[in-house]
């Protein structure tokens, strides 16, 4: 198990503020509806972007964050004692932090792959390891692609809905039809309501997936064909189903 420690005293600084703090002005702007939110967004949005690589050790660290059962022990004692104790944030919205600044560096987070690909694998940091993972460009895309044969089940429907989210906001390029075909090929049997799900989803926001995949019907590679026959009628029954 991968254990990267976050020093806040080490943290990288933009603009004379850290990053955890710039972090922090970001979640707290996106829950916000003060007229001043958007501002503030676009500042801490503008920060994390000029870090770059200097934020993966902090992102890496939300990424991985468990709430310790001593600390939660600690203040179940503290609160029968009568103190007020503030209700920590959800272990998921902690991780939502470290999705986020992958998200925001992109391509820069690239050299992560290799520590998020051991986390994937762990069912307990899967779900936001795999996004993680579909955030940081074809590097994290492809090692995501392999985990969608992993042992644990768990790990392979994260990567697959991981992959697909990569594909929906990248619906335009030739690389996401690519990947369209390959899970096709790659997929089994349970994960394939997962994925007509998703073609339904598609086929409704962005109608030129179907006219992509009918050429594909006749593509010179029997592979390619199949599997754009097999997607063309995940459309054909989601439609059907619908009237």
């Amino acid at each position: 198990m991968l254990v990267l420690l976050c020093n806040s005293s080490k943290s990288p600084n933009y603009d004379g503020k850290k990053l955890y703090e710039w972090s922090d002005q970001l979640v707290a702007a996106t829950r916000s509806n003060s007229p001043y939110s958007q501002v503030a967004r676009e500042q801490a949005v503008r920060a994390i972007k000029s870090i770059g690589p200097k934020a993966i050790p902090f992102a890496l660290d939300k990424i991985q964050f468990k709430r310790s059962n001593l600390r939660q022990q600690a203040n179940s004692i503290l609160k029968r004692l009568g103190f007020r104790i503030q209700k920590p944030p959800p272990e998921l919205f902690v991780r939502e932090e470290g999705i986020t600044i992958f998200y925001l560096i992109e391509d820069s987070g690239n050299s992560a792959v290799p520590d998020l690909l051991i986390l994937a694998q762990n069912p307990n940091y899967s779900q936001a390891a795999t996004r993680a993972l579909s955030c940081v460009g074809p590097k994290g895309v492809t090692s995501l692609m392999g985990l969608l044969t992993n042992q644990d089940s768990t790990v392979r429907t994260y990567a697959l809905h991981s992959v697909l989210g990569f594909i929906s906001r990248n619906i335009d390029s030739s690389k996401a039809l690519e990947l369209t075909i390959e899970i096709v090929n790659d997929s089994d049997q349970t994960n394939q309501n997962v994925i007509a799900d998703w073609f339904q989803t598609w086929s409704q926001s962005f109608p030129q997936l179907a006219v992509h995949l009918e050429a594909l019907l006749e593509h010179p590679n029997p592979k390619t064909r199949t599997a754009a026959a097999k997607a063309f009628g995940f459309l054909l029954r989601k439609s059907s189903a619908r009237t």
